[in-house]
């Protein structure tokens, strides 16, 4: 299948080869120093975001097998398994597997791939992979961060939802940045900004959700229009994304960040500051005048609608994933989804100040 849009088929297939590129390095840094947690976080990074940006356009054979590395990666980073020769061939084998079909995608030429049988491998290889005790990690001097989430479900559920949502913004921002003017991916980047803000908020990361916040506002004033959208603006929601990635890796690991908190901050409400004094809308936009919200509603009528819209569809997926459930009662994939949409439901409800629903 061929991607059929031609600059979004441009735009994949220069991330794709340039993150299977990156895995190649990474895979290459293993095989001589196979604990190198560098090397293992790069390589799950690059899988994550590969995934995410096949997921985006469609390409769920290309995510799912990204899927299945990431999680083999992920048990080497936790040292469930050893880094053997089969689990060496199991990457190589799944990376090239992916190359091929992300050829097919962007030139529209069959590839020999089979992805049953290719994953098939993946799975087989893995449960069959030696079992590596778990190393006791050694008291260090390291301040521990401030950030880190205690209970064991809740981080779990943020560091999931958190990671989809930034895969997605960053990805959404990538195909801003060729297309400036893209209403549709305006509005995902506001709706996914106000959802991490909410989901942060929840588990009373703070600091985190105040930085989505001031992204919020930046795409808030690209969507109305306020400012256009250029380099300038683009590079600095990138920084920002990547801070914020950083610290919810922090949040969720509890490995210190090292970012500058104020520092991020800074630099963010600088761009607010630029948009606000140069736009000529604003004044308007703050004046204009509304009817009385009655009692129980949400006075403020941007919030109200982006809250409107981000229930609406969590409530469709919810109420959809439980009739499925309803014939699947074991099925652990939607139980977590609901898991998943009902804690984000509740953060969203929490950051508009709906206690009755939250």
């Amino acid at each position: 299948m061929i991607i059929q849009d031609e600059e979004l088929r441009s735009l994949y297939q220069d991330t794709s080869i340039q993150r299977l590129n990156n895995l190649q390095t990474g895979l290459l840094q293993l095989e001589q120093d196979p604990h190198n947690p560098t090397a293992l976080e790069d390589s799950r990074r690059e899988l994550h975001s590969l995934k995410g940006d096949s997921r985006v356009i469609g390409l769920e054979t290309v995510a799912t097998l990204a899927q299945e590395l990431e999680e083999i990666v992920k048990s080497l980073q936790q040292q469930q398994v050893e880094f053997t020769l089969d689990i060496s061939d199991c990457l190589y084998q799944g990376i090239y597997a992916i190359s091929q079909l992300v050829q097919e995608a962007v030139t529209g030429e069959s590839s020999d791939i089979d992805y049953s049988q290719t994953l098939d491998f993946l799975k087989a290889v893995v449960s069959a992979a030696t079992i590596a005790p778990i190393a006791v990690p050694e008291p260090t001097a390291t301040q521990p961060s401030t950030l880190y989430i205690d209970d064991d479900e809740l981080r779990e559920i943020y560091r999931i939802t958190s990671e989809d949502r930034l895969q997605t913004l960053q990805s959404s921002l990538q195909t801003l940045e060729h297309s400036p003017d893209d209403t549709v991916t305006i509005e995902v980047l506001r709706r996914e900004t106000h959802s991490l803000k909410g989901d942060s908020r929840a588990v009373e990361l703070d600091m985190i959700a105040d930085l989505v916040q001031s992204i919020e506002d930046i795409v808030n004033h690209i969507q109305r229009q306020a400012t256009p959208f250029s380099a300038h603006v683009g590079s600095c929601l990138e920084d920002g994304l990547d801070a914020i990635s950083k610290l919810v890796h922090e949040a969720t690991s509890g490995e210190p960040s090292q970012v500058v908190i104020t520092q991020v901050a800074e630099n963010l409400d600088e761009v607010i500051t630029t948009i606000l004094s140069s736009s000529a809308e604003i004044e308007a936009i703050t004046t204009e005048t509304v009817a009385e919200p009655s009692p129980g509603m949400i006075a403020d009528v941007e919030l109200r609608q982006i809250y409107r819209t981000t229930t609406e569809e969590r409530l469709q997926t919810l109420e959809s994933n439980l009739l499925d459930l309803e014939k699947n009662p074991n099925d652990k994939a939607l139980l977590s989804a609901l898991l998943r949409e009902t804690h984000s439901l509740k953060g969203d409800a929490r950051s508009a100040g709906v206690e009755s629903v939250e």
